[in-house]
C-alpha cells in the first residue's frame, strides 16, 4: 500500500487560471488537465514542496496564500492512497511567466472558469479548480502584507 501526498497551485491572473496538460505518456491520467504542483516529499512542509514543484517544473516563483480545497482518492485497485490540497498562489515578482515544460507535462495555458469543459480532467481535478475559481470570488487573490511562504 502507497500512500501520498499531492500539492496543487491555482496560479489566477486577468480571470484565468494557470492549467497544465499531463504527458501522454504519464501513466496515470495522460493527456489530462490539472492544476500544476506535484507530490510532497516525505519531511517536507506542503507549501514548501508547492513552491519547489512550480519552479522545477514550471519555472515559476510563487508565493502560496493557503489552502482553498483538500481531496481523497483511491487508485490501484485500492493500494495506493492520494491527498490533493489545492492552494491559492501568487507569483513572486512583476516579471513576465515564461513556462518551462518539464517531463510531466506538454502544454500549459490560461483558462477561464467557463472555458474548463473543453479541457479533459478528472472529476476530482474540474472540482479543485472550480473551488479555486469560487475561493477567488470569495476572498480574492492578493498576498497579504506579512505573507512569508
Amino acid at each position: 500500500m502507497e500512500q501520498e501526498i499531492v500539492a496543487r497551485g491555482f496560479l489566477w491572473e486577468g480571470g484565468k487560471a494557470l492549467i497544465a496538460k499531463r504527458s501522454a505518456r504519464e501513466p496515470l491520467f495522460p493527456s489530462h488537465w490539472e492544476l500544476p504542483g506535484g507530490k510532497v516529499e516525505f519531511g517536507e512542509e506542503v507549501h514548501e514542496a508547492l513552491r519547489r514543484q512550480l519552479r522545477e517544473g514550471l519555472g515559476i516563483e510563487a508565493l502560496v496564500l493557503g489552502p482553498f480545497h483538500c481531496s481523497s482518492s483511491s487508485s490501484d485497485s485500492g493500494r495506493r492512497h492520494t491527498v490533493e490540497i489545492g492552494f491559492a498562489c501568487v507569483r513572486e515578482g512583476d516579471a513576465p511567466i515564461r513556462l518551462r515544460l518539464g517531463e510531466r507535462h506538454e502544454e500549459c495555458r490560461w483558462a477561464a472558469e467557463g472555458e474548463l469543459e473543453g479541457f479533459p480532467m478528472t472529476p476530482d481535478e474540474r472540482e479543485m479548480v472550480r473551488a479555486g475559481f469560487r475561493h477567488v470570488r470569495m476572498h480574492g487573490m492578493q498576498a497579504p502584507a506579512d505573507a512569508t511562504h
